[in-house]
C-alpha cells in the first residue's frame, strides 16, 4: 500500500498568485556583502546558456537564488549544491513519512531534484506551457528524467501555464484560440495517459482543461487511460524492475536497437518499457503520425494488427483526434487486466 504527503505552498504566495495574476516579484533582500563578480567568473556567467528565464527571456543564473558563486560552510560553492536541496527535502519527507505511515510506501512528488532522487520521490518536468512544443518536450523530459534514476515522471497534461492570459506579458502570437486549445488538450491527453505519473495540472488562473470539460477530451481519456489500466500491472512491473534493478520505465525508441541510426533520431515516441511504444500526434490539424519502427514484429494495441518490420523504418499510421497509435514489440509477454 502506499499514501501520499503534500507539501503545501507558502500562503503568502497563493495570496499573492490570486492578487496579481503575475510573478511573484523578487523578495531577495541581500543581508551579506553580495559583491557581483566579474563578467569572467565561469560560475556566473557558464560558457553556455541555458534558458533560465524561460518564455520571459534569458536571466541570469542567480535570479530570485543564492548565487551560484557563494560558498557553504564546507567551501562548497552554491553552484555545485544547488539542486541537492529539493533532492535533501524529498529524502527527508520520505523518512519522516515512512516513519509515521508504517508498512505504507510513501508517494512523495518534487520538482527540484538531482540524480539519485528517485530513490526517494517521483519528479514532474516542471511549469510547461499549453502549447505543441511544451507537449513535443515532454516526451525527452520524462525520458531523460528515467535515465536520471527518476522512473516516475510526468508532465503537466494540456499545459500549465495558460498562454492566453494577459497578466503574463506575453505576445499575442503566443496565445492558442479556444478552438486550437482544445484541440491540444484532446492530444495531450491521449499522449499523456502513457507518462509513468501521469496528471492533468494548471494554474490557477489558466482555463480550466479538466477532462469532462469537452466531450472529445473525455472521450479522449476513456480511450487513453483505459488501456493505461488494462497495463497497470505491466507498467508495476517495470517500475519494479528499475527500482530493483535500475534501469527505465520510459525510455527512448533506440534502446530496442542501438544500431539502428533512425531510432536515435525517433524524437516524437517512447517506450513504456521493453516492449510498448507510443507514438502521439503532437502537431495541429493532422490525421496521420509518422512513427518509426525498428526490425520484428509490431503489434496494434487496439486491434492487434501486426506490423513485420524487416529494417528500421518510418510507417505512416492514422491518429484520428482522440486516437494515439500504441504497439506491442512482439516476442514480449505483456499482462493485461480487465
Amino acid at each position: 500500500m502506499f499514501t501520499g504527503l503534500t507539501l503545501e505552498t507558502p500562503v503568502d504566495y497563493m495570496q499573492m498568485a490570486r492578487r496579481d495574476l503575475r510573478i511573484i516579484p523578487n523578495r531577495t533582500t541581500c543581508q551579506m556583502v553580495c559583491e557581483q563578480p566579474a563578467a569572467t567568473n565561469s560560475l556566473a556567467h557558464p560558457p553556455y546558456s541555458i534558458n533560465n528565464g524561460g518564455m520571459w527571456g534569458v536571466a541570469p543564473l542567480s535570479t530570485k537564488i543564492v548565487h551560484p558563486t557563494a560558498k557553504h560552510a564546507d567551501g562548497t560553492t552554491e553552484y555545485d549544491a544547488h539542486n541537492l536541496y529539493g533532492t535533501s527535502m524529498a529524502m527527508r519527507h520520505y523518512q519522516a513519512a515512512s516513519a509515521v505511515m508504517k508498512n505504507k510506501r510513501p508517494f512523495i512528488l518534487t520538482r527540484s531534484t538531482s540524480p539519485g532522487a528517485g530513490r526517494f520521490t517521483g519528479h514532474w518536468t516542471g511549469d510547461n506551457a499549453a502549447d505543441w512544443i511544451n507537449l513535443y518536450l515532454s516526451i525527452g523530459g520524462i525520458i531523460n528524467t528515467n535515465m536520471w534514476g527518476m522512473s516516475m515522471a510526468g508532465a503537466d497534461i494540456c499545459g500549465y501555464i495558460d498562454m492566453t492570459q494577459e497578466s503574463r506579458g506575453d505576445p499575442a502570437n503566443k496565445w492558442l484560440p479556444d478552438a486550437e486549445f482544445q484541440e491540444l488538450c484532446n492530444r495531450w491527453t491521449s499522449a499523456g495517459a502513457f507518462y509513468p505519473f501521469s496528471r492533468n495540472h494548471m494554474i490557477i488562473y489558466s482555463r480550466p482543461h479538466e477532462f469532462y470539460r469537452w466531450p472529445d477530451v473525455t472521450a479522449a481519456a476513456k480511450k487513453a487511460y483505459g488501456l493505461r489500466y488494462q497495463l497497470l500491472t505491466y507498467f508495476y512491473t517495470g517500475l519494479f524492475m528499475a527500482h530493483t534493478r535500475g534501469g527505465t520505465l520510459a525510455r527512448p525508441l533506440l534502446f530496442t536497437d542501438p544500431s539502428d541510426v533512425g531510432a536515435r533520431n525517433a524524437t516524437q515516441q517512447w517506450l513504456m518499457g521493453e516492449a510498448v511504444l507510443i507514438s502521439p500526434a503532437i502537431t495541429p490539424n493532422t490525421t496521420t503520425v509518422q512513427s518509426y519502427f525498428t526490425a520484428g514484429t509490431w503489434y496494434s494495441a487496439w486491434d492487434y494488427a501486426a506490423l513485420r518490420i524487416k529494417k528500421g523504418h518510418y510507417v505512416e499510421l492514422d491518429a484520428p483526434r482522440g486516437h494515439v497509435p500504441v504497439h506491442f514489440r512482439g516476442g514480449a509477454i505483456i499482462p493485461m487486466q480487465r
